[in-house]
């Protein structure tokens, strides 16, 4: 299922990962669920990796042609 959903969001993992805010944001994301890990509070990797989604939903729902509005990867 992991790979079925990895190969379906690749080009748009690859897009996003191309605006710097929008990088720069999941990377800070990707640093908390890492660090709640390392500390082993399982509690805290689970918020984090939720506000993660979460942000990434809101990214594909209303993001994506505000941040490429014009630049011709996504239409409008």
């Amino acid at each position: 299922m992991l790979g079925i959903l990895s190969t379906h969001t690749q080009r748009l993992r690859i897009v996003r990962g191309t605006h710097a805010p929008t990088r720069e944001q999941a990377h800070r994301k990707h640093e908390a669920i890492c660090r709640a890990l390392a500390v082993r509070d399982a509690s805290l990797a689970a918020d984090a990796s939720s506000v993660h989604v979460a942000a990434v939903e809101d990214w594909l729902t209303n993001g994506i042609s505000r941040e490429f509005s014009g630049q011709g990867a996504f239409p409008p």
